[in-house]
């Protein structure tokens, strides 16, 4: 766990971040544009209360732990099937069997990849494991600050891309989750890692894309009526360049698949 003192920070994107957002969709992924971050906006100073917060992404190895404590049976198993990601069609395909013990389907395994981020976990798996281990999933903001710290930075490490500090697919990396800690280079300012790429990662929020212009300055946490659907941070493995910044809101359903995982905080002092 990594401590993060009480303190503001620089929450949401400024105008002048979005042009240079845009700038990387049109020069790299060329299917984003700017519309699609305007929930970034506007930028606001947040105060938090000091917390700890994961170094690294849950991995299989520790889910598998508490799966075999608790017996635990995640949704995606009680459903039979999950979402995989097809690299042919570029679309997310259901597979039958597919769950956090077999991330392919049926006939795949994670025991080459037990310091790999779990996958195919829902909201509530991520949060009853948090519980278990004494802690809870963070908040959007608390996620937030420990990926960009208090200089309202783009990315973990600056405000230049730079493809090579994160797990994605698009320039030049592997298909799939990689091992945590794999890119040291692309760890915060915090020494927080993978919080761009790898897995998207699971928030307590629900999502709201008016929140930014109305929400809570102190310790926010999200609309207090549900939505639906909860935020997800970071992008993932199989995500492109331009949407890859700290400040992306991921605002898909509440869902499984080998792209989400999850990473636990605690309370400060």
């Amino acid at each position: 766990m990594v401590y993060i003192p009480e303190g503001s920070f620089l929450r949401g994107s400024t105008e002048d971040d979005l042009r240079y957002i845009e700038s990387l969709c049109i020069d790299i992924s060329k299917e984003c544009n700017r519309a699609l971050f305007s929930d970034e906006l506007p930028q606001m100073a947040i105060w938090l209360h000091d917390y700890w917060i994961g170094q690294h992404e849950v991995t299989n190895a520790q889910y598998q732990i508490f799966v075999e404590a608790t017996h635990y049976v995640t949704d995606a198993e009680k459903r039979g099937e999950s979402k995989v990601w097809s690299r042919l069609a570029r679309t997310f395909e259901i597979v039958k069997g597919a769950n956090w013990r077999s991330p392919g389907g049926p006939t795949t395994s994670i025991v080459e990849k037990l310091e790999h981020p779990v996958v195919h976990i829902a909201y509530h798996d991520a949060e009853a494991y948090c519980q278990w281990d004494g802690k809870r999933l963070p908040t959007e903001a608390e996620w937030e600050r420990a990926a960009r710290g208090v200089d309202g930075w783009i990315f973990p490490w600056g405000n230049e891309w730079d493809a090579t500090r994160l797990n994605h697919a698009y320039e030049g990396n592997s298909f799939g989750t990689k091992a945590i800690g794999s890119f040291p280079a692309g760890a915060s300012k915090d020494e927080v890692h993978d919080m761009l790429g790898n897995v998207a990662e699971w928030t307590s929020d629900w999502y709201s894309g008016e929140y930014y212009k109305s929400g809570e300055t102190r310790n926010p946490t999200g609309p207090k009526v549900s939505t639906g659907q909860h935020v997800r941070r970071g992008g993932a493995w199989n995500t492109q360049s331009g949407f890859l910044h700290a400040t992306w809101r991921i605002d898909l359903k509440d869902d499984t698949s080998d792209s989400t995982g999850f990473r636990c905080v605690e309370d400060g002092n």
